[in-house]
């Protein structure tokens, strides 16, 4: 069976880990179902977005096609 995972990325700023880091831009797929945490400085991840989401590519379709009119 294949586990459904979730694109989850760190967009903590500023410095971190006492000032050891300047930003996090840790992403990692974890599977769904739990809030993670960012093993590198413990601020909350966030889904990242798909880029080519079905939302997207439909919207993307629909204004080729009054373009193309």
């Amino acid at each position: 069976m294949k586990k459904i995972t979730t694109l989850y990325q760190c967009k903590s700023v500023g410095p971190k880990n006492n000032g050891l880091m300047t930003e996090c831009n840790f992403q990692f797929a974890f599977e769904t179902g739990f809030s993670p945490h960012c093993p590198l400085c413990g601020e909350a991840l966030e889904i990242k977005p798909s880029e080519n989401s079905v939302s997207k590519l439909m919207q993307q379709g629909l204004r080729e096609e009054r373009l193309n009119k």
